[in-house]
């Protein structure tokens, strides 16, 4: 186990999870949320910033922390 590698992985999973847990609280802290829906438009915008700010810290919190319990290093 490499604790490292295991508590960044929770630590992108909790942030994941916050993020989905404002945008429903506080949408107006998302400073980039606003531009992003002026550019691509409200179901684009929206859906690319739950993308980048939820999804892909999740998923990437999941790959790390698994990849921390069986040993493998990120540094």
């Amino acid at each position: 186990m490499n604790p490292i590698t295991v508590l960044l992985g929770i630590a992108a999973i909790a942030y994941g999870l916050y993020t989905a847990w404002a945008r429903r609280a506080r949408p107006a802290q998302f400073g980039k949320l606003e531009p992003m829906k002026s550019f691509w438009g409200e179901g684009g915008g929206q859906l690319i910033h739950v993308i980048a700010y939820t999804i892909v810290p999740i998923v990437v919190g999941i790959v790390l922390l698994l990849s921390g319990l069986m040993g493998a290093a990120l540094f």
